[in-house]
């Protein structure tokens, strides 16, 4: 009982993990606890003390020191601020704006994000995904009535999509367009299918999310395709009243069985897949037979296995290897042609291009098992080994977190079920039915039903499905922020078993947060040689992105020229805290923060930045925001509750959830030191957060005062 109590707790909170929504916005505003914590971390020198000191009066007895005769928290009124305000135009306003707001309360904007982008970028980024702002923009942006049939239609074209697992209307819609390529006619059937299939759940008042994902169209709209194909071969003519009415009827049903299903696999973590389809289609075939005045006939000339071994050259070009794998593709909805099959792949990859590789190699791996156990190289080409494969390939990198785990399981699973087609193939063919995408449904369903007894795969729980570049960006924020967070305790207790618990994580990651890279790559890496015009922007980073280290580069000298101190070259504090104020950036708890980080990159502990150092701030604070968010999404993932306050068991189970050890209790005892006490085991997210990243901060300066002393 003990055991079955906590794998229910540690499924839930797989799923709880995974179904944050994406966006986590969260403000910089530290608490008392946060401060102190900082300041356990962060080594700041007497003399930034007094400059760091939050609340009014100290605030005020500084800038008196500073020759200030009026204090307020918004602006400075004395003649050398003066100049800033002349010197400081809205355009470098609005740059230091972009700059230095991530150390401040409420949004910010990221650098990268405010590149400006062409039409066709923004474009292509609003489309790809899930595209979750379209149904809201609907609702409230299109008049009732007229909405309503834009939202039915949308979801319709998500139950297109879904049937490769995109949950993405323009991928449902270029998958339509190749099926009226294909045939009219056939496309027309499921059409039908797919608007009774949603009309029923919304008559039944099923699961909103579901109909809204498209979840009840997948099935509906296979059933009228599959019911027209094997009616006719006509591709633009040969109605028969029947098949229509079929389509409605037994795509409706499909509807029925998905819930059934659902209701029975869901204990096991896992969809009805196709089941609904196979179930429906082949009771509609096999019960036409005994239908006398619908005039059917058997899709496959029925005939017992052949066994015997033939002559038939097995050999096929490169030309007929494309066009099966292609084809293999646009069969999944029962489309031959090639231009429909390149359709039909565009249309996935509009919503996820790593689905759009595994649908591709899926079904070229089945061509392959196909030409090597010495299948018929007409079926072949036609794709009918290919599309069986290409599902089961791309439900293998959606139902897990793309790693080398899932690699394995996908070529497993799609070698199977090209073995799983050929039994299924011959068992009935006696009876003259076709087989369609059983063999995805008996090789998926073991694959995915053992999810939880192998620590090499990582499972996406169903209610937080989206693509998978999301489960892979989500998996990484929380592998990453224990990295982070291990990091922290180790710095505060030097501990042996933290530091090989941070080394075990970087193995299975393979390394450690892109955006630590990125940072650590701008300072140590960056080449801040003087030019002979060192203050009009002469420092040239070496990074990952020239030009955003250029535009740093620029930015940040105009910055400095703006406000150093004429004196010697160099900025003071106070000089920095004028220019952010002036900015509106004057939040006290914010104005600390960056306090904190100005004493770190004060790399000659002169009291003051030059312009190598003030550069090497300003990479800081755009690496920040990057890291900063993502440290936010992993405290906001391991948050259980979502009450804003993580506590030590659920930092346990997200550990399990990754294969990893519970702390120990000196790590938990060191951390909650490092949150205000030993006594402390409950603590906001955001104090985690701030924690994080400003010990992020302390690391990387700290070795890029090693490089550079």
């Amino acid at each position: 009982m003990k055991m079955g109590r906590h794998a229910r707790r540690l499924s839930t909170r797989r799923e709880s993990i995974e179904a944050k929504t994406e966006n986590v916005t969260t403000g910089n505003r530290r608490s008392p606890a946060t401060r102190q914590s900082i300041e356990r971390i962060v080594p700041i020198t007497e003399e930034f003390e007094d400059d760091l000191e939050i609340g009014e009066d100290k605030w005020s007895s500084h800038f008196k020191k500073l020759g200030s005769t009026a204090v307020n928290l918004s602006a400075i009124a004395s003649p050398e601020d003066d100049v800033h305000k002349k010197e400081l135009s809205p355009k470098m306003q609005e740059t230091i704006r972009e700059i230095f707001n991530v150390y401040f309360e409420g949004d910010y904007t990221s650098w990268q994000n405010s590149i400006e982008q062409n039409t066709f970028v923004a474009f292509w980024l609003s489309i790809r995904g899930t595209m979750p702002w379209l149904q809201p923009w609907i609702e409230e942006c299109t008049p009732r009535f007229l909405g309503t049939i834009l939202l039915f239609s949308e979801i319709c074209l998500r139950g297109i999509g879904q049937v490769f697992f995109q949950n993405n209307p323009i991928s449902g819609l270029l998958i339509l367009i190749g099926l009226f390529i294909q045939s009219t006619r056939v496309a027309l059937h499921g059409v039908l299918a797919v608007i009774a299939g949603n009309l029923l759940a919304i008559l039944l008042r099923f699961e909103t999310g579901l109909i809204r994902s498209g979840l009840f169209g997948y099935n509906s709209v296979l059933v009228g395709l599959a019911l027209a194909t094997f009616d006719s071969s006509e591709e633009h003519s040969g109605w028969y009243a029947p098949i229509p009415v079929s389509s409605i009827i037994f795509g409706s049903f499909s509807s029925i069985l998905f819930v059934f299903m659902g209701k029975i696999l869901v204990q096991y973590q896992s969809p009805p897949l196709t089941l609904p389809f196979n179930v429906a289609t082949l009771i509609f075939l096999a019960g036409s037979a005994h239908m006398l005045r619908v005039q059917t006939g058997p899709v496959v000339m029925p005939s017992f296995p052949d066994y015997s071994s033939s002559n038939v050259d097995m050999s096929i070009t490169a030309k007929q290897f494309f066009s099966g794998t292609i084809r293999g593709i646009g069969q999944v909805y029962l489309a031959n042609k090639i231009s429909s099959g390149l359709l039909i792949w565009a249309g996935i990859a509009v919503c996820s291009r790593i689905s759009a590789l595994a649908a591709f190699f899926g079904s070229a791996l089945g061509v392959l098992v196909a030409l090597a156990t010495g299948s018929e190289p007409s079926a072949i080409e036609q794709g009918m080994f290919g599309f069986n494969p290409s599902l089961t390939v791309t439900a293998m990198f959606m139902f897990y977190v793309p790693t080398l785990g899932a690699v394995i399981f996908a070529l497993m699973a799609g070698v199977m079920t090209v073995a799983g087609q050929q039994a299924l193939a011959s068992i009935m063919s006696p009876y003259g039915l076709p087989f369609m995408t059983l063999p995805v449904c008996a090789i998926c369903l073991p694959f995915i039903i053992v999810q939880g007894t192998t620590p090499i795969v990582f499972p996406v729980p169903l209610s937080s499905m989206t693509v998978p570049e999301d489960h892979l960006e989500r998996f990484h924020c929380l592998k990453d922020g224990f990295i982070f967070l291990l990091e922290a305790i180790d710095s505060s207790k030097k501990s042996k078993n933290v530091t090989d618990r941070r080394a075990n994580l970087k193995k299975l990651t393979k390394k450690s947060s892109k955006f630590t890279d990125e940072l650590s790559q701008s300072l140590q890496s960056t080449e801040m040689n003087k030019n002979e015009d060192s203050k009009k922007g002469g420092f040239k980073l070496c990074g990952k992105s020239e030009d955003k280290n250029e535009r740093v580069n620029e930015a940040a000298s105009q910055i400095f020229v703006a406000i150093e101190d004429d004196s010697d070259s160099h900025m003071k504090l106070r000089s920095l805290i004028a220019c952010l104020r002036l900015s509106g950036l004057d939040d006290k708890e914010g104005l600390h923060f960056v306090g904190l980080v100005f004493g770190l990159l004060d790399l000659d502990m002169s009291g003051a930045l030059d312009i190598k150092e003030f550069v090497a701030f300003c990479a800081v604070s755009i690496a920040l925001q990057d890291i900063h968010h993502r440290i936010a999404r992993f405290a906001d993932f391991v948050d259980d509750n979502d009450n804003s306050f993580v506590d030590l068991d659920e930092i346990d189970l997200a550990l399990e959830y990754l294969g990893e050890d519970h702390l120990s209790p000196s790590d938990r005892e060191a951390l909650a030191s490092l949150m205000g006490g030993n006594e402390v085991e409950e603590f906001s997210v955001l104090e985690l957060t701030n924690l994080i990243t400003v010990d992020r901060i302390t690391s990387l300066v700290k070795d890029y005062h090693m490089t550079n002393t």
